[in-house]
This record gives C-alpha cells, sequence and structure tokens, in this order.
C-alpha cells in the first residue's frame, strides 16, 4: 500500500512568519520617508505586499508539481536562467541604475533575473546530478588512452557545472559578485552531496577560491570598496564610503539588549536602503539583541528544517533541492548579517524573506514550493532514490535516458 506524504507544516509555518514579519520590518523602516511625502505606506511595501501573497500561491501551485516532472525541466531551467540574465544587457530592457545592470523593465515592473537564475541552477544541479551514471575511472595505459577514456569523459560530465559557471560569470559582470558568489556556493554544496570525487571538489573548490580572489580584486572601485572597509571609521571616511555600514553598526549598538522600541529608531532616517540591504540595522536597534536573535533563530530554524528533510528524504534529487535551497537561504542570511555589523563591507544582499524586493520574495517562495513537492513525492515508491544506480533509473527511467547521452 502506498503511502503519500503531506506536505511540511513546519517549513510553511516559517515561512510565513518570516514574510509576516519582513511585512512590518518593511513598513518601520520605510515608512518615516513615506510620511515626508504625505504617506504613511512606504512605496515598497505597496509591491512588496502583493508581490509576496503572489509568490505563496506560486509557491502552493509548485508544490503540487510531482517531483519527477520537475526532474524533467532541468535544462529548461537552465536555458531560461541564461535567458533571463542575458536580457538584462539588451538596451531598453534593461536598465542600468548605479553603475549595475541587474534589472528588466516592462512598464512600470521591475524584475531581477538574478533571483530566478538562483532557481534555475539549484534545479538544473539537482536534475543533472541525480540522472549522472555513477562512474570508476578506469586505469589507463599512456596519455592517448588516459585522453580517450578519461579526460573526454570527465569534461562531459563536468558540462552542468561548467554550464553554471558560465551563468555564474554573467551575473559577476552585471557587475553583481555578492550574488554570484551565493550562486556558486550553493552549487558547490550540491556537488558535495552529488556523488562528485573528492579530488575533483577540491581542485573545483581551489579553482573557485581563485576566481574570486580574482575577481574581488578586479577593478578600482571593488579594491577600493575592501581598503576602505577597514578604514571606515577613520575621519575621511565615516561620512563618506563608511558611511552605511557605521551607521548601521551605531543601530546595532544602541539597540541593546532589548532596543530602542517599536518605530523609535534613527538609523531608518539616515541609511540609503533601510528597507532592503540595510533593514536588520532597524531590526537590531528598535527591538535589540532579543529581536534579532528571534529573526535570526527563525531563519536558522528554517534552514535546519530544510537540512533535517534532506537527510531524511531516500530521493537524491529531492536530497539536492533542499540542500540547495538551505545554503540559498543560509548564505545570505549570514551575508547579510555581517554586512550589518560591518563584517563585512556593503553589498546588495537582501535578508531572506525580510527585505523589500518582489523578484527575490517570488524566487525564494517559488523553491521553497519545489522543496515541499521533493517532501510530497519523497513517500512515494516511483520517486524513490539513493546511491545506487539502479534505483535512480527506476526513480527517473525518461529522464536518466536523456540526460545520462549529454
Amino acid at each position: 500500500m502506498t503511502q503519500t506524504k503531506r506536505p511540511d507544516l513546519t517549513l510553511a509555518v516559517l515561512a510565513t512568519i518570516l514574510s509576516v514579519i519582513g511585512v512590518l520590518a518593511i513598513w518601520d523602516a520605510g515608512y518615516a520617508r513615506a510620511a515626508a511625502n504625505g504617506s504613511w505606506i512606504p512605496r515598497e511595501l505597496l509591491t512588496h505586499v502583493p508581490a509576496t501573497i503572489f509568490a505563496m500561491l506560486c509557491a502552493w501551485g509548485v508544490s503540487k508539481i510531482p517531483s519527477q516532472k520537475i526532474a524533467k525541466i532541468g535544462w529548461w531551467a537552465f536555458w531560461a536562467s541564461l535567458a533571463g540574465l542575458l536580457l538584462v544587457f539588451i538596451p531598453g530592457l534593461g536598465k542600468e541604475i548605479a553603475g549595475a545592470r541587474r534589472w528588466i523593465f516592462i512598464g512600470p515592473v521591475s524584475i531581477q533575473p538574478s533571483e530566478f537564475a538562483k532557481v534555475g541552477v539549484i534545479v538544473f544541479l539537482a536534475a543533472t546530478l541525480a540522472a549522472k551514471p555513477l562512474w570508476n575511472r578506469p586505469r589507463t595505459k599512456d596519455f592517448f588512452d588516459w585522453a580517450d577514456r578519461v579526460a573526454v569523459k570527465s569534461f562531459v560530465r563536468a558540462l552542468p557545472f561548467l554550464a553554471v559557471m558560465g551563468l555564474v560569470l554573467l551575473i559577476e559582470r552585471s557587475p553583481d559578485l555578492d550574488t554570484a558568489a551565493v550562486v556558486a556556493l550553493t552549487s558547490f554544496a550540491m556537488l558535495v552531496i552529488g556523488r562528485v570525487s573528492k579530488q575533483n571538489l577540491i581542485t573545483l573548490f581551489v579553482a573557485g577560491a581563485l576566481a574570486l580572489g580574482y575577481f574581488a580584486f578586479q577593478g578600482g572601485h571593488r579594491v577600493q570598496r575592501l581598503n576602505n572597509h577597514f578604514d571606515r571609521w577613520s575621519q575621511a571616511n565615516i561620512d563618506t564610503i563608511g558611511f552605511q555600514t557605521t551607521q548601521a553598526e551605531i543601530a546595532f549598538a544602541s539597540g541593546g539588549m532589548t532596543g530602542v522600541g517599536l518605530a523609535e529608531g534613527r538609523a531608518k532616517h539616515t541609511l540609503p536602503a533601510p528597507t532592503t540591504d540595510f533593514i536588520f540595522a532597524t531590526i537590531g536597534e528598535e527591538f535589540g539583541l532579543v529581536g534579532s536573535l528571534v529573526v535570526i533563530g527563525l531563519l536558522g530554524w528554517l534552514v535546519w528544517r530544510l537540512m533535517s528533510l534532506a537527510g531524511s528524504t531516500e530521493s537524491l534529487f529531492g536530497r539536492l533541492i533542499l540542500v540547495g535551497t538551505a545554503v540559498w537561504v543560509g548564505s545570505q542570511t549570514c551575508a547579510n548579517i555581517m554586512m550589518g555589523n560591518g563584517t563585512l563591507p556593503p553589498m546588495g544582499i537582501p535578508l531572506p524573506f525580510i527585505s523589500g524586493g518582489g523578484t527575490s520574495s517570488i524566487a525564494i517562495w517559488i523553491m521553497l514550493g519545489l522543496c515541499q513537492a521533493v517532501v510530497v513525492s519523497g513517500g512515494k515508491p516511483s520517486a524513490r532514490a539513493s546511491n545506487d544506480q539502479s534505483t535512480l533509473e527506476e526513480a527517473y527511467p525518461e529522464f536518466h535516458r536523456k540526460v545520462s547521452v549529454r
């Protein structure tokens, strides 16, 4: 008798609570500037609330799709991500803001394709890694034998990851090194559990670290940002390049243990991005260490829940989806909070579920819908998968035949 699993209630409740906190935080951080323009409703809230409602509906719809069908759209997810990232470079469609081309404008609506690319990369890698057959490197007699039987096959097997690195490079050229680093880290974490050899993982890690270092120090503005960050409290930088970080640090320090009280903070009056990148500064100032730990705890609980579900699922595809989502949410949470408290220089990394941004909210909720889909399908015999190749072929027979010949 087959037993169908139910969607994970804990995951849904945590995401909903965080989204509600996000709506309240956006209003709190943005109402002062809205009041100056004769309104008590921040402009960011007028777009974020409908986007979040739409995102939840998308997640509900996606959660109804069997994971086997999701696995079959791996390459389609990659091509859709590539198309979106290329569109930002088309004049008239992509718009440059503060030296960056990260958005597509369709009338009054703006879309950030790199957020949806995170979803595409996770689905693409999960599908290709789960369907890839196990392979033991054969012993070779000479260089030509090695090139024919090992080098060529290794390159073919690495093509999906190389394709993802192409997307990462496009994101970095936006320029958006911070988002590119999140996508690269998420991809590497999926490779760790995706039956990639230790030798290849070490090689990829070293290559990735060198590439990150190269891009981080490429271009005068990035080098200047890194250098000045460590000297942000100097008289020359405190009111210029170090202004955002120092104001956020002052806000955290002012909050103390329990905060200065709702709507009593000053950070939202001075910070240039109080409802997006630096929204956590207002939370820390007005609700103190206690309030900050509540938000961090909820986000940490959601990440832990995703990892716990990944550990209990029988499907390799589902495990990869869940781990990829967990690393995405966890890495962005750490980066945003560390940016706010001065550990990292300013970067355009939103706090998941909390920061204003319709595209970010829709993308992350769609990913949670995919997580629920693999959780539900994980209890069905047709969705079983493990490290045993015969079980993988049984779980995804049609998809396995298509991808294994690539």
